[in-house]
């Protein structure tokens, strides 16, 4: 059994070991079999069958080479490609983000404008067919109201601080921009957006004839509100005037106050106060009403009146401290009007009225910056803020004249006849501002003859006009200018030119709250000698105003002129820390102390000034001595 197995086994084997043979056999590469063959030669004959294939191998891997090489650059060209296409992807998907941010951006704006539409649209009227006959359609009306509304518009726009709506026709006839594949144009759109979020209100109506020669035209706010006017046929346009000024009032009666008063139709402009007040349902509207009610006024004391009961209404009112500051100026009442014009920066621009936010609260703060630089004696930094309040060039003329009474108060009196003489190019406002300028020209230039000649002609004027009016709020108004402004500037270049006695005579009837007067009869009473005069009235103006530099100055000089030194130090110190800014107050302090003969010290302050006034003619000579004696 052993040796049968055993049989099978090897039998086994052997099969195997065939089968190996033979597979090796089959699979054996000739090539390879050659190579091995050679290969125990070391120098043997190449086979010409093995060169033969050795060749074309070589040639097949060439080929082969050349092949990779076009593929490669086929592959980097492909990449550059690739990468530019990349990249131009990535440019046009930032212009696509880009494009759809400002469409972003137009919608907002577009739908803030919308939302902010509280004009009026006028929409079409209807008239006869007698008057459609000579021409007189309602189509011409419509236009013709929507004209005189939108000159209503402009002239708020050049001279009031509060917004106003636009006025527009509401034209079936508007050019259709049609978004593709909508069929909506761009001015329905635009109209849909407007009547959606905005508060413009339309206005439609008739014009009907009497019969009498006379026609009565209607107008209708699309809420009710009806207003009417009847005249003569042959005078429509007074019609429509008075109908344009009716639906202006009701729908901005903020406003058709400042038209009136701009159009000189000052009794109009307290009535249309009054209606405002009728039609305020704010807090805030009716104490505006009430500022409105003062505003026109010439006389400063109605305007302070006015500010005052607004504030009662609404504390934090800036046109009613404007009102207060105004007034103040006038009755020469300086420490008020610098306590409200600095009230006025506190003041919250989101807490006015909405026709005051925005560039209006701009354009009170820029007042009040003005009028408190004025009062501190900073003349440059109150020249370089007004062109902030009178951008239009309308007002043009008042700011230049504005602006040399500021060159004149920071004694350069040629940049001063250069505004004086450019001022009228722009009209003819504020002639009694260029008067009182070329008065402190004068003085300036030490001429006080030709001051005395200014302040009398200011004077005159005003007791002229006085004499002559019928309006008991301009009579108010010019009396505060004769009693408070005319009166003082008389007696003091008249004291000045020589004339003591008659000083003394004009200036004794001055108000006794008045501050320019107290500072006239105290300059007047030193520059006769009596001294002890003269400082009760100091004393009596720094009391009215002690915040303010000009009174600390005005007695510093007389002191220095009579020899106290230390009474002149002492003024200039105080004068420069109320107006840090007011060159004359370094000056004072420069001369004070060039009188104790510290040269050195003299000449500082006497920079100092020099930065402020840098073309003052007598600061450069006192400098100039201060040189001299310090070498």
């Amino acid at each position: 059994m052993a040796e049968k197995g055993k049989g099978l086994e090897g039998a086994h084997g052997e099969s195997e070991a065939e089968a190996a043979e033979g597979d090796a056999a089959a699979t054996l590469d000739p090539i390879a079999a050659a190579l091995a063959v050679g290969g125990a030669d070391p120098n043997p004959p190449l086979d010409p069958r093995l060169a033969s294939y050795l060749a074309k191998q070589e040639k097949l891997v060439e080929i082969q080479t050349e092949h990779l090489h076009e593929q490669r650059e086929l592959q980097l060209e492909h990449l550059r490609v690739r990468r530019w296409k990349d990249r131009m992807s990535l440019a046009l998907q930032g212009v696509g983000v880009g494009l759809a941010g400002l469409l972003l951006v137009a919608l907002a704006a577009l739908t803030w404008q919308a939302h902010e539409d509280h004009g009026l649209v006028v929409q079409a009227f209807t008239a006869p067919p007698a008057l459609a006959a000579r021409g007189v359609t309602g189509e011409t009306v419509a236009a013709d109201l929507t004209g005189k509304l939108s000159a209503i518009t402009a002239v708020v726009r050049e001279n009031s601080f509060s917004s106003t709506g636009a006025v527009t026709a509401d034209a079936a006839s508007d050019v259709k921009i049609e978004i593709p594949e909508t069929g909506v144009s761009l001015t329905e759109a635009w109209r849909l957006l407007r009547e959606w979020l905005g508060s413009a209100r339309k206005i439609s109506g008739s014009l009907r004839d009497n019969g009498d020669g006379r026609v009565t035209l209607t107008a209708r706010l699309e809420d009710g509100e009806v207003f009417s006017a009847t005249g003569p046929a042959s005078d429509l346009g007074a019609v429509e005037e008075s109908v344009a000024e009716q639906v202006y009032g009701f729908t901005d009666p903020n406003n058709l106050g400042v038209y009136l008063e701009i159009n000189g139709r000052k009794s109009d402009a307290f009535a249309a106060a009054a209606r405002y007040a009728e039609l305020a349902r704010t807090r805030e509207d009716r104490a505006n009403a009430v500022v409105m009610w003062g505003d026109p006024s010439e006389d400063p004391e109605r305007q302070v009146r006015s500010g005052e009961i607004a504030l009662r209404m609404d504390t934090g009112l800036m046109a009613a401290h404007l009102n207060i500051v105004n007034g103040m100026l006038a009755l020469e009442h300086p420490q008020q009007a610098l306590a409200h014009a600095r009230a006025m920066l506190t003041a919250r621009p989101a807490d006015q009225p909405p026709q005051h936010r925005g560039a209006g609260a701009a354009h009170l703060l820029s007042y009040a910056n003005v009028e408190i630089a004025e009062l501190t004696g900073d003349f440059s930094a109150a020249e370089a803020a007004r062109p902030d309040l009178y951008h239009t060039a309308s007002g043009r003329s008042e700011m230049l004249r504005k602006n040399a009474l500021d060159a004149a108060w920071r004694h350069d009196p040629s940049a001063a006849l250069n505004d004086l003489a450019e001022a009228p190019l722009f009209g003819d406002t504020a002639p009694d501002i260029a008067r009182v300028a070329r008065y402190w020209v004068d003085a300036e230039r030490g001429d006080w003859t030709g001051a005395r000649g200014e302040a009398q002609a200011l004077a005159g004027g005003d007791r002229t006009a006085l004499a002559d009016t019928r309006d008991p709020d301009a009579a108010a108004g010019l009396k505060v200018k004769i009693d408070r402004r005319d009166g003082p500037l008389l007696a003091l270049a008249q004291a000045r030119a020589g004339d003591p006695a008659d000083a003394a005579s004009l200036i004794a009837s001055a108000p006794m709250d008045c501050y320019g007067c107290l500072l006239a009869r105290g300059m007047i009473a030193y520059g006769a000698g009596r001294r002890a005069e003269g400082e009760q009235w100091f004393a009596r103006a720094i009391a009215l105003a002690p915040d303010l530099p000009a009174a600390y100055v005005d007695r510093g000089q007389s002191r220095l002129i009579t020899g106290d030194v230390s009474g002149a130090l002492a003024d200039a110190d105080a004068a420069s820390r109320l107006g840090p800014r007011y060159a004359d107050a370094f000056k004072l302090w420069g001369d004070a102390i060039a009188h104790q003969g510290r040269w050195a010290d003299a000449i500082t302050k006497y920079d100092t000034a020099l930065a402020l006034a840098p073309t003052w003619a007598a600061l450069k000579q006192a400098r100039a001595v201060a040189q001299a004696r310090r070498g």
